[in-house]
């Protein structure tokens, strides 16, 4: 179990990450009761998902479970992207009135008393953050929220949250092919005592089961600032890796959960799963011991640490 930042929010180191799971979808429904099963309580969505659909799922889900069952979720949720049910498209909108109201919406959709950990979801260097702040505060004292943090991938706007405000969490998409965090992102988050939600550590499903032939209909190019020749190579050394240090089957996305966790900054990984078969296979690295140092070593000398594109 690890604490969430400075909070009261004690999770399993894996949580589950709703932004791929259709409520329409049967298939969805058995993700989230093997989530369940498996104990990862803590489930991530956001008002944008599914255009509010998905808060609303999470509601009945939760509304279906006994008190003691839906006690132990801790709900994760984002706002901060006016959006319109039924249109395309989003406009990212740094207004504390609008992001009071969002989240006052999302907790009527979830039908919870509170939003465990309400999430940002973006920013700028040209938002408000004291303002954006405050009106974060005005959620926690009236009982909307109990914590805040951020989904940003930009250093910048990170480590001036944490700077201005009681932010215990930053959700941020790390792994083995994208340890861009590892630059800013991961000091700032450990001087200030927050922590690390990591998303996208499969890379979009290229550490995945299926990673060889997703990686093969790359163009030449590949992904990540790797050739796709050597994608497949790096492919078969984490595959080597895993099974050296532990699991039988070789599991390339086993050992990307492996390695994040190994970051001490990390409280929780998502597993963004649309299938059962693909979260049983995430879920199963917390069955394996944790990477030894010399694994964690090995792979980040195989890989590469790139600069954001953008850093405001």
């Amino acid at each position: 179990m690890r604490r969430i930042g400075t909070s009261d929010l004690v999770v399993p180191p894996l949580g589950l990450g709703l932004m791929r799971l259709d409520p329409a979808e049967a298939e969805s429904r058995r993700v989230l009761a093997a989530a369940l099963e498996r104990g990862i309580i803590l489930w991530d969505t956001a008002d944008l998902y599914f255009y509010g659909q998905s808060e609303a799922w999470v509601g009945r889900v939760l509304k279906e479970l006994a008190p003691a069952e839906r006690r132990r979720v801790v709900v994760v949720t984002k706002g901060g992207n006016r959006f319109t049910p039924g249109e395309e498209g989003w406009t990212w909108t740094p207004d504390p009135a609008y992001i009071r109201e969002a989240a006052r919406a999302s907790v009527r959709r979830l039908g919870v008393d509170a939003i465990d950990l309400y999430l940002l979801h973006g920013g700028t260097m040209a938002d408000p953050i004291d303002a954006l702040v405050e009106g974060l505060e005005g959620l926690v004292r009236e009982g909307t929220i109990r914590h805040y943090g951020l989904s940003s991938i930009r250093p910048a706007v990170v480590c001036r949250a944490l700077e201005r405000g009681r932010f215990v969490a930053v959700m941020s998409a790390y792994g083995p092919l994208d340890r861009r965090p590892e630059r800013e992102i991961v000091p700032c988050v450990r001087t200030r005592g927050a922590s690390l939600i990591v998303r996208g550590v499969l890379a979009k499903g290229l550490l995945g089961r299926d990673g060889p032939r997703r990686i093969a209909a790359l163009e030449a190019v590949g992904a990540h600032g790797y050739p796709r020749e050597a994608l497949l190579e790096l492919y078969r050394q984490l595959e080597a890796i895993a099974r050296e240090t532990g699991d039988p089957e070789g599991s390339v996305a086993r050992l990307a959960y492996r390695f994040v966790l190994a970051e001490e900054a990390v409280a929780v990984a998502l597993i963004g799963a649309r299938t059962v078969a693909q979260f049983e296979e995430a879920a199963g690295a917390l069955d394996l011991p944790p990477l030894p140092p010399e694994a964690v070593a090995r792979i980040r000398s195989l890989t590469r640490v790139d600069d954001y594109p953008v850093k405001g």
